[in-house]
């Protein structure tokens, strides 16, 4: 599960995940936080926190008044949905029309990943 402030921009090249493990988003991303002013993460920050999310406690920028700690998707049957967790439970769901610019941008990745496996 993503971080809910990473805005994934593009897949990450070879890396120290080569091959890189399952992931939230299927590939590592490398991208933006949008946690208060925006800035670019180092690569281990991106890889370690931003694409696997429950960054609260670990990242120095994650804002504690945060409601979710990470972000989840899903197919059911035919809907693509989203699953904000914290704590490792759900606390919001819904369709992907509901959801915010930054949880659509995470799913656009997460798309775009799975789409690259079951091709």
């Amino acid at each position: 599960m993503p971080c809910p402030h990473f805005l994934p921009l593009r897949p990450f090249g070879p890396g120290p995940w080569d091959p890189p493990p399952r992931l939230p988003l299927y590939d590592a991303w490398e991208g933006e936080c949008h946690a208060g002013k925006m800035h670019t993460p180092t690569e281990e920050e991106q890889r370690e926190l931003c694409n696997s999310g429950y960054a609260r406690g670990a990242c120095p920028h994650f804002p504690e008044n945060t409601a979710a700690d990470a972000v989840r998707f899903s197919y059911v049957g035919e809907r693509f949905i989203y699953i904000l967790e914290k704590d490792h439970a759900p606390i919001e769901h819904g369709n992907m029309d509901a959801a915010s610019p930054m949880v659509k941008a995470q799913a656009e990745a997460f798309r775009k990943s799975h789409l690259k496996r079951v091709k």
